[in-house]
């Protein structure tokens, strides 16, 4: 391919010879085109380039945020680990709320369903009345002070949660017991009624920082590989159109020397036919 194209260009310069002209860079325009030339300023894409490469810092700023956001996200439980208790929480509350649909005499599918929307209603019952808590108003020495809704509401909880006791612990027909197995067995009801709904409230309550610590790591990694994705693009941008100037410059280069000694050749070819021709007619 090399050869064919030094062989047009020698052919083309044998006839500019003759006709008396040099036209060396026309003719390698006209056969190679422009050079590829790093222009930023005037070409939109080499800026965008430029604006790829020149994101250096940037790029750092987010490295070190993301490991910041691993520091950060190590001060956490897992909140995967959490979350498999918080299921598993979940689970034994609608296990018992079931239980108590059975003890209300109800059938399945009714008993299923509405033992699961009890587990759901106590387990969020619970947290507004924990978050309820925590929100207490604070007395001018620093101590918590509880307002009257908040003494209402806890109230209306502890209702709620002896009622469910009270349900569990009703013995069956015929049988009697005694009034401290009743009231042992009373407690562990309630124990049972409320710790995992008071579980479930504090894994959610912990998991929460953790969860909002992974996503913005997430976000700072997604962050990152954007840049660097755009980074190595226009890398291999900048070093394409390296290899396309010094493919360009070796044919320009050759070019030149095919058509300067072409050109050459003809033009002295003939120059030494034209200072011959008097000289015979002198002879003559």
């Amino acid at each position: 391919m090399i050869n064919l194209r030094n062989f047009l260009v020698g052919r083309q310069a044998q006839k500019d010879a003759r006709l008396g002209i040099d036209a060396t860079e026309l003719r390698l325009q006209a056969d190679l085109g422009r050079k590829p030339e790093w222009n930023p300023v005037e070409n939109a894409e080499h800026a965008g380039v430029a604006e790829s490469l020149g994101a250096r810092a940037e790029l750092e700023e987010l490295q070190a945020d993301e490991r910041r956001g691993e520091d950060e996200l190590a001060r956490h439980p897992s909140p995967r680990g959490l979350l498999v208790l918080l299921v598993l929480a979940a689970v034994i509350e609608a296990f018992g709320g079931i239980l108590i649909m059975r003890s209300l005499g109800r059938e399945n599918p009714e008993r299923t369903l509405l033992g699961i929307a009890l587990a759901i209603g106590t387990l969020g019952f619970t947290a507004f009345v924990a978050k309820s808590a925590n929100g207490s108003v604070a007395s001018s020495g620093g101590t918590p002070r509880r307002t009257v809704g908040s003494v209402v509401l806890l109230a209306v909880y502890t209702v709620f949660v002896l009622s469910v006791a009270a349900v569990r612990v009703e013995p069956a027909e015929g049988e009697d017991g005694s009034d401290l197995g009743t009231f042992a067995e009373a407690v562990l009801m309630i124990a049972t009624t409320i710790l995992p709904a008071f579980t479930a409230e504090w894994v959610f309550r912990h998991r929460h920082p953790g969860v909002l610590a992974a996503r913005e790591l997430r976000n700072t990694r997604r962050r990152i590989r954007r840049l660097e994705a755009a980074r190595t693009k226009a890398s291999k941008f900048v070093r394409d159109l390296a290899r396309e100037r010094e493919q360009y410059e070796g044919a320009e280069v050759r070019g030149t020397a095919a058509y300067r000694i072409a050109h050459l050749r003809t033009s002295a070819t003939t120059n030494g036919r034209a200072n011959d021709a008097p000289r015979n007619d002198g002879e003559s």
